[in-house]
């Protein structure tokens, strides 16, 4: 039998070309329907991480981020290749989301340096993980529906 062995630069160059013959925001849609719903689902990370805290406004920005979050999942279901002002308020939620988690992740990072209380880094460290996974899925579609708006056909 002959097996046909690919190796990793063709497997990048095979994803690269299948995601853009079905399209960038196919593809941005769908890790926004995923990304919303898997952080609320490990929002306790994040809960567990605020209370050892004593900024109690990172639960605000914490809830924010998750709505926003939900939010983009609502425009995700609105946005259409067709229709660039649906996909451009995604866009815009995405944005809105991602600055939210920054600042989340800087309010965590300041409350390990400067907290003398802290009993329990790791679980903040968890959450700042949480957050850079979350804001590098959120900032994957950003970039996905970019693309989409550059390689539109008219």
């Amino acid at each position: 039998m002959n097996e046909v062995k690919f190796t990793f630069k063709d497997r990048i160059v095979r994803c690269k070309n299948a995601i853009k013959e079905s399209g960038f925001s196919d593809w941005a849609r769908l890790i926004a329907y995923i990304i919303p719903i898997a952080h609320m689902i490990l929002s306790t990370i994040h809960v567990r991480a605020l209370l050892k805290l004593e900024d109690q406004i990172c639960g605000f920005f914490m809830f924010m981020s998750i709505l926003f979050g939900l939010v983009v999942l609502f425009e995700a279901t609105r946005a259409r290749k067709d229709k660039p002002e649906s996909q451009f308020a995604m866009v815009l939620f995405l944005i809105i989301v991602m600055l939210f988690i920054v600042h989340l992740v800087s309010i965590y990072k300041t409350a390990i340096l400067y907290q003398s209380t802290l009993q329990a880094p790791e679980l903040v460290w968890k959450a700042i993980y949480l957050s850079y996974t979350m804001l590098a899925f959120y900032g994957l579609s950003l970039i996905l529906m970019i693309l989409s708006f550059v390689f539109r056909k008219k």
